[in-house]
Order: C-alpha cells, then sequence, then structure tokens
C-alpha cells in the first residue's frame, strides 16, 4: 500500500474514512450480494419487506453519498471500485 494511504487503514489511529463514506460501502455490498443472490440463485427469494428494506437502504445511501462526494476519502472510493479486480489480485 503506498505510503500516503496508509493512515486512512491504519488502527492506531481515528478513522479518515467519514461514517457516511463507511455506509454507503456497506449498501454497496449488501446490495451487490442481494443483486447477485437475484440474478444468480435460482432458489433465491425475496419478500416485499425485503424489496423496501433494500429501497430504503438505496435511498439512504445517495442521501450518504450526497454528504461525502466531494471529499478526498470519496474519491479514493471510487478509484477502489474501479480498480478493485486488478489490485485484488495483488
Amino acid at each position: 500500500m503506498p505510503d500516503h494511504l496508509q493512515p486512512i487503514f491504519s488502527e492506531s489511529q481515528p478513522s479518515l474514512i467519514p461514517v457516511e463514506l463507511a455506509m454507503v460501502g456497506t449498501a454497496f455490498i449488501d446490495l451487490q450480494e442481494a443483486r447477485h443472490q437475484a440474478d444468480y440463485n435460482l432458489n433465491a427469494t425475496f419478500s416485499r419487506q425485503e424489496a423496501l428494506t433494500f429501497i430504503d437502504q438505496v435511498k439512504e445511501a445517495v442521501q450518504m453519498w450526497e454528504r461525502v462526494k466531494d471529499t478526498s476519502a470519496a474519491d479514493l472510493f471510487l478509484i477502489s471500485l474501479l480498480a478493485w479486480k486488478g489490485i485484488s489480485r495483488r
């Protein structure tokens, strides 16, 4: 990991990742997993309440993103989404 990014992920320092961005990341993971279940698991079913919960999670994530979208942490998040496939193999 590059030296200038290490403080962001250091356990000894307070998190430099905004809570809102962490919520966006969690929503992204949760919703991506649900989408994979819906697309590839023919036995998967979702209740109306589960679907409504996913919709609420998306709405909340969009609100959180609006708060952090202009931060350097958000830039790093977006870059990591684009580059994850390449860097996860290392």
